[in-house]
């Protein structure tokens, strides 16, 4: 697109092209839909667009030669910021939304965000409307002050200040002059946002402020320059009570929003079932509003702890979602004890939160272990009596009914065992890790010295 390149040799600007494709950062803010009418001047005026639109035409017009307010003080800030500037685009006036394009970027990304908002760093002081940057402005161009020191030196005029001086009657002056013109400035431009009768409200509010003030310092923060006293040094600021932001709209950070998360299901799944596992997700007991919540994500791991299924769970209401299982999505766990993960993301914390389920596919659970020799017998009743064998290693395996109450005895010739058997109530998962430790049995051959030693020592 077409903007304002560098300055070349005949101290001019010229039109150059920029690739906002190449930009290294896009930032794009989107205000509150509200803030028009919720964030008030300090002198009542309402903030609306032409303030941000004011704002960016400050940017580059204290730096033109050709302009009526250059300030060759301004250049070397401005050829700065146009060394890494792309360019700026408003989406939307009403709510705003700013788009800018740049090559700067930092390590933190809240950093790289360009707001535009109508302040210092496109005239060189605090906060201001366009009202009083106008004011300020017509001053400046006829010659009767001028914003930076420099400037005020080389022509032999004072500075501009908003709170004493001679500034104030100047500005005084030219505020009566906007008054009497309707003066809109930068016409073309600033036309398309503040009518005829936009800018009498606001002349007409700090023309009332500086009646009341005796200064023009308005801005739009928790706090109002009630009064000046410049020879004996003091000042008075108040409370400025239609500032928007309550004393305790921070209060929330001062106890992190973590998501406390938990999820439930049925305990056992059969092939051809079709399960929902209910998740909650809240904070402080409430249950967490789902515009905050970034997502929440589930995944399944089967007997064998691996991962077969994974996605989104569906929203049901704020704080409420549920994960649905197809018949196809059950069979592909494996029989045993398989677990559901879920993850979630919310967006007041960086700080995921995690939750998971145990439950039981098939209509069979596994007991097993190591009786640490082979050939060992286990016993136990399902219906009939039953029996197992543990492998050449000592392991073994074998399966009883879900919810299966009994108890597994084991016995081989020559061994004793510890436990001696193991008692299992209402069994729904599958038993893993049912060890029993074999210690070989005393033979006659070992109990004979024994008995013959005592049998001796007797007949004596």
């Amino acid at each position: 697109m077409n903007f304002i390149g560098p300055l070349g040799p005949g101290n001019t600007f010229e039109l150059s092209k920029m690739d906002l494709t190449s930009a290294k950062t896009v930032s794009k803010i989107y205000y509150p839909a509200d803030m028009f009418t919720t964030v008030k001047w300090q002198d009542g005026s309402s903030l609306s667009a032409a303030d941000f639109v004011m704002a960016m035409i400050m940017t580059f017009d204290r730096a033109k030669p050709y302009s009526d307010i250059y300030d060759s003080a301004a250049v070397d800030q401005f050829q700065s910021f146009m060394q890494s500037f792309k360019g700026v685009k408003i989406d939307s006036v009403n709510p705003l939304v700013i788009e800018t394009w740049s090559d700067t970027y930092t390590a933190d990304a809240e950093l790289d965000i360009t707001t535009w908002w109508p302040s210092k760093p496109s005239y060189g002081y605090g906060e201001a409307g366009w009202d009083i940057l106008a004011v300020a402005n017509l001053a400046e161009a006829n010659d009767e002050l001028a914003y930076t020191a420099d400037k005020s030196v080389a022509d032999g005029v004072d500075e501009t200040n908003f709170v004493s001086g001679a500034s104030l009657t100047i500005l005084n002056n030219y505020l009566n002059q906007a008054i009497a013109d309707t003066y809109i400035p930068y016409s073309p431009t600033l036309g398309n946002y503040i009518s005829a009768q936009d800018a009498a409200t606001r002349y007409a509010n700090l023309q009332a402020w500086y009646r009341a003030h005796n200064h023009f310092w308005v801005g739009t923060g928790p706090y109002y320059l009630d009064s000046v006293n410049i020879s004996g040094e003091t000042l008075v600021l108040k409370s400025y009570s239609a500032y928007p932001d309550l004393s305790n709209r921070w209060d929330a950070l001062t106890q992190p929003k973590i998501a406390s998360v938990s999820v439930d299901g049925p305990d056992q799944v059969l092939a051809g079932d079709t399960p929902t596992f209910d998740v909650s997700v809240n904070f402080q007991g409430n249950p967490y509003p789902n515009d905050q919540i970034s997502s929440v994500k589930y995944l399944f791991f089967d007997a064998s702890g691996d991962m077969v299924l994974s996605g989104s769970a569906s929203p049901v209401s704020d704080g409420k979602f549920q994960v649905s299982l197809s018949e196809t999505s059950v069979g592909l766990l494996k029989n045993g004890t398989s677990r559901i993960e879920i993850v979630v993301a919310v967006s007041p914390v960086v700080i995921s939160t995690f939750a998971s389920f145990t439950f039981h596919k098939g209509d069979t659970v596994l007991i097993l272990g190591s009786t640490g020799v082979s050939g060992v017998t286990l016993s136990y009743f399902d219906g009939t009596d039953k029996t197992a064998t543990s492998a050449s290693d000592g392991s073994y395996s074998f399966s009883v009914p879900y919810n299966w109450t009994g108890t597994v005895t084991p016995s081989e010739a020559g061994y004793t065992f510890t436990p001696t058997d193991n008692s299992y109530t209402s069994i729904t998962t599958d038993q893993k890790d049912q060890d029993f430790s074999a210690v070989v049995a005393p033979t006659f051959a070992d109990v004979v010295p024994i008995a013959w030693y005592w049998h001796l020592t007797c007949s004596f």
